[in-house]
């Protein structure tokens, strides 16, 4: 970052200066506009900081004496000894940023502080830029360029609109005319007409050099996030673009952290399986669905065999590793159905729309595949026991018979699987 100070009293330029090096701004200084004016003759500055009272021209004529592209491309301060107030307003017409009164230096410490800050806190995202003007796309991807962020570019809708459907972007800037048949409300209801829920919320920044509300208004109502008019101040753009990303990119976060917190309601933190709380949330809806549908529904109940002589022997830290370890087995052999650790050793596979036969061949296969997997090297094995839903059963009931199968199974001398002894051979078929 990089500021010059413009100022006549040397003693001033030096409590500037160190104002400005605090928080690690480099610093020119010119001891009036017309040096001034020489020094920013070719060279970009961040920061313009300059007093009001010069012998040659005041703070409001010499900042109106800079080139255009100066004035628009850096934060101007202007600071006044006193009557602050009654050229305030004069200044901010004519596009300078801020006033303070040199008696008031804290405020300014306080603005230079968080103009620091905001210059070091680089974006990070993908912008997509629909401009049809190369010397505009240039100005405006540098300035993209300058905070952190990737820019690719498009000059039609046409184009953009395949971009968007082929790739992921955090912000779509987009101009209202354009080359191609075309403009920017078709990029804009491409968007948010998208099927694809991620791609239609994309935020959208339209510019236009049309400054009028009629444009300005059918912009945002066809669905742009902000409107920035192509007359106004690059400064304004970066402001703009910053907004959109980081309330975006808050929004996502948010989501994240929603997402990671139904996770943890619903997973057993683990093993990574549901947990009981889901289970209590969907096994109503599995027994109605089996009911209405007339179609059969199993559950395996099934327990890791001597799981306390694990934990004894070899302490809790292996026996966690083991359960996280069968529940990664449970998850791969069972991927297309509900498992959950229902217990400490004890899990439970819902399968839907399996019979009891084929569900007593999948637990055999899933108990000798366990005991071939020599969990964190040592010889574990697992029991279960099969259940199938007969008409009129509730969970609770269905459970039962599964988990009174399983308690056979260990007493029969585990690594085995039991079948519900009230099913008939009828039932075994269904």
């Amino acid at each position: 970052m990089k500021a010059l100070i413009v100022d006549s009293s040397k003693s001033t330029r030096k409590i500037l200066s160190s104002l400005l090096k605090k928080y690690e701004i480099e610093v020119e200084e010119a001891a009036s506009p017309l040096q001034a004016i020489e020094l920013l003759d070719g060279q970009h500055v961040d920061l313009l900081l300059f007093s009001y009272h010069h012998k040659s021209m005041n703070g409001i004529e010499f900042f109106k004496a800079l080139p255009p592209k100066t004035r628009s491309s850096c934060v101007s301060l202007l600071v006044a000894s006193n009557a602050i107030h009654q050229i305030a307003h004069e200044s901010i017409e004519v596009g300078i940023t801020a006033c303070f009164s040199k008696l008031n230096i804290s405020s300014l410490d306080t603005f230079i502080q968080n103009f620091a800050q905001a210059k070091r806190n680089k974006l990070q995202g993908r912008v997509l830029l629909i401009e049809d003007s190369p010397s505009l796309s240039q100005v405006y991807g540098e300035r993209l360029a300058s905070i952190g962020l990737d820019c690719e570019f498009c000059v039609d809708a046409e184009g953009a609109i395949q971009r968007i459907s082929d790739n992921t972007y955090d912000l779509v800037i987009t101009d209202f005319s354009l080359a191609g048949i075309g403009d920017g409300f078709s990029v804009i209801s491409a968007i948010r007409n998208s099927h694809d829920a991620a791609k239609s919320r994309i935020p959208i920044l339209a510019i236009s050099g049309l400054n009028s509300p009629a444009r300005r208004t059918q912009l945002l109502l066809n669905g742009a996030n902000d409107f920035y008019s192509k007359d106004s101040s690059l400064e304004e753009f970066e402001i703009r673009v910053k907004h959109l990303l980081e309330s975006y990119q808050l929004l996502l976060t948010y989501e994240m952290q929603y997402q990671t917190m139904q996770s943890l309601a619903t997973h057993d933190a683990l093993t990574k399986l549901y947990n009981r709380h889901y289970l209590r949330d969907v096994q109503q809806q599995v027994i109605s669905e089996a009911y209405m549908s007339s179609k059969p529904l199993a559950l395996i109940v099934a327990d890791v065999d001597f799981f306390k002589q694990i934990n004894d022997t070899y302490g809790h830290k292996i026996g966690d590793e083991v359960l996280a370890a069968a529940g990664a087995l449970f998850a791969n052999f069972f991927a297309n159905e509900l498992c959950f650790r229902i217990g400490g050793e004890e899990f439970l596979v819902i399968l839907k729309n399996t019979t009891t036969l084929a569900a007593s061949q999948y637990a055999q296969g899933f108990c000798d595949y366990f005991a071939n997997q020599h969990l964190s090297g040592l010889n574990v094995t697992i029991s279960a026991g099969v259940a199938s839903y007969e008409y009129g059963d509730d969970f609770e009931h269905l459970f039962a018979r599964a988990d009174n199968a399983l308690s056979k199974a260990k007493l029969s001398g585990r690594n085995q699987v039991v079948l519900d002894q009230s099913l008939n051979m009828l039932s075994l078929m269904a």
